[in-house]
């Protein structure tokens, strides 16, 4: 959801995290720029049910100083083309960690295209995604779908019983 991330720039700002923070686990990785044609920073999430890629939103930061581009940071959504080739990954990365349900949350070099010099980075997958801010910002509806998938696995686990 966007809490505790932080851009480290100096080791006085990397040092000043351990010295305020709280004990517990943390994850580190570089950070890769993204934005939009207001440089605003975003992501693109791919939402995949029971191996389809259902919808593809653009997510974008509220300002261009925000880090995270979270809905309940105050990010918004808007729909979003993907290729069919990241879709395809999407799905074969939700699949592999064994969920019928998740996102696929990728850094674009850019906002309108993905090249083959600079390809989309995976940043992370969620097990248990919100979807009320695609919903309500956007014309996919997640939850109805969520329903469906769980129907039909409901009529095939009672076939085979």
């Amino acid at each position: 959801m966007g809490k505790n991330v932080a851009l480290i720039k100096t080791q006085e700002e990397f040092l000043s995290l351990f010295e305020n923070a709280e004990k517990g686990s943390y994850v580190f990785q570089n950070f890769f720029e993204t934005h939009t044609a207001q440089r605003n920073r975003s992501d693109l999430r791919i939402f995949v049910i029971k191996n389809k890629a259902v919808a593809s939103v653009l997510r974008i930061a509220v300002n261009n100083s925000s880090i995270t581009s979270n809905a309940s940071q105050g990010g918004i959504m808007q729909e979003y083309q993907t290729s069919k080739k990241l879709q395809k990954i999407a799905i074969k990365i939700i699949k592999y960690a064994g969920l019928d349900y998740g996102t696929a949350d990728f850094l674009l070099p850019s906002s309108t295209s993905i090249s083959k010099s600079k390809p989309a980075v995976l940043c992370e997958i969620n097990a248990s995604p919100g979807f009320e801010a695609i919903e309500t910002q956007t014309n996919v509806k997640i939850a109805e779908q969520l329903v469906k998938m769980v129907l039909i696995l409901k009529r095939k686990k009672q076939k085979r019983l």
